[in-house]
């Protein structure tokens, strides 16, 4: 740990439980976090995030911007009781949004995902759009994404949408009772692009909402498929004790890459193979 620059700072704010390369694994302070330690903490950048309230800053003291941010993250770690007042829209909303070849060249995905999923792009904030539904279909609005490297925040949420609140991709599953559970949507839209079926959590965690969620939509089988770092490896740990119900099927990553969206279509197959699973029809 001598060899990270910030490794004896860390140990000095924080309870360190172990690290793995640059990233320590810590206690948060912002909650109870008596069991599995869910603080990561960057030994190089100093940066600190909690994978269950949400806390976020930056080692060496905060400032009036990241306190608020860490009190904004105390009310996020009790979104799943709090209500969800978000603008319904209709399917002619969408009509506002154009194709942009990025879905096709840059991500690879096929001309008829791109169409069910509503790919686009918004010419007025020069972002791409990912619609947003319901369990049942009904269309809340759309994720904003970058198309930069500049533009920041990388990611917009439609006003009053609670992540914790839902999953990505429940209006597609047809019956199946076996899902690829992922981070981020665009994880989602390739795997189904890849006749696999999965769930996005819109992030590194389940949440006891969603878990309700997965029980509603009767699935008796989640096979993690989590980025392949530390916080995607913790949160793929902590999903058996959230759904104790339902089998978890722990595939395998034969692959350097970030994040099941990095892989070629035949590697996420190879995956769900890989967990026992048959990739669904065309």
């Amino acid at each position: 740990m001598n060899d990270l620059p910030l490794a004896d700072a860390i140990e000095r704010q924080f309870e360190v439980h172990h690290n793995e390369g640059p990233e320590f694994l810590c206690r948060c302070k912002w909650h109870d976090d008596h069991g599995r330690p869910n603080l990561s903490v960057n030994g190089r950048t100093g940066l600190y995030r909690c994978f269950v309230c949400d806390a976020r800053g930056k080692i060496g003291g905060l400032s009036e911007d990241e306190e608020l941010q860490v009190l904004k993250a105390k009310l996020r770690a009790i979104e799943d009781v709090q209500t969800e007042f978000i603008e319904v829209r209709s399917e002619a909303w969408l009509k506002q949004f154009s194709r942009h070849p990025y879905w096709h060249t840059a991500r690879g995905f096929s001309r008829p995902t791109i169409e069910r999923f509503d790919l686009g792009y918004d010419p007025n904030s020069n972002r791409l759009t990912i619609p947003v539904r319901t369990i049942d279909g009904t269309l809340m609005g759309a994720i904003l994404r970058a198309l930069d490297t500049e533009s920041k925040p990388k990611y917009l949420n439609p006003k009053g949408f609670r992540s914790g609140h839902h999953l990505f991709g429940a209006h597609l599953l047809n019956g199946q009772e076996r899902i690829a559970l992922v981070e981020g949507p665009l994880d989602a839209v390739a795997c189904w692009d890849a006749r696999v079926p999965a769930l996005a959590t819109y992030g590194a965690r389940l949440t006891e909402g969603q878990a309700h969620m997965l029980r509603m939509l009767n699935i008796s089988v989640v096979v993690p498929f989590f980025d392949n770092d530390l916080a995607g490896r913790m949160a793929s740990d902590s999903i058996k004790a959230i759904v104790p119900d339902m089998i978890v099927h722990r595939g395998e990553w034969l692959w350097e890459a970030k994040d099941p969206g990095e892989l070629r279509p035949d590697q996420r197959r190879a995956f769900w193979r890989e967990a026992g699973f048959t990739p669904i029809p065309n």
